[in-house]
């Protein structure tokens, strides 16, 4: 009975570390839904929500605020339509989304959001 018990827990382990190493391998690039970026003196966290086939993939804009002990508070500054792997760059009073080959995808504003 007991080697009964061990092979099955072998097979267990097995199929763990296949499912492990698959999704090492498959996997989707983490970077590619959160990302990062200075814009002035404010950090820009961007979160990708992509559904898949059955959905629409939406950008999720915000402002990151620091808090006491290293901790910190996202701000939601706008919410846009997917372009793709997605770059910002500094403009009048917000920032520039661009997609991964550098065509402009739309304009966000940073104004009535603040760390307040």
């Amino acid at each position: 009975m007991s080697s009964v018990l061990a092979i099955v827990a072998l097979i267990q382990i097995a199929i763990g570390l296949i499912g492990v190493l698959i999704d090492a391998t498959l996997g989707t690039n983490r970077d590619y839904f959160h990302k990062e970026f200075a814009i002035e003196n404010n950090t820009i966290y961007v979160f990708t929500a992509d559904p898949g086939a059955m959905g629409t993939a939406y950008h999720y804009f915000y402002l990151k605020c620091p808090l006491p002990l290293n901790r910190y508070k996202l701000e939601l500054i706008d919410k846009a339509k997917w372009v793709g792997d997605v770059e910002l760059k500094d403009s009048d009073d917000g920032f520039d989304v661009f997609n991964q080959r550098d065509e402009f995808g739309y304009r966000v504003s940073l104004g009535g959001v603040g760390c307040g």
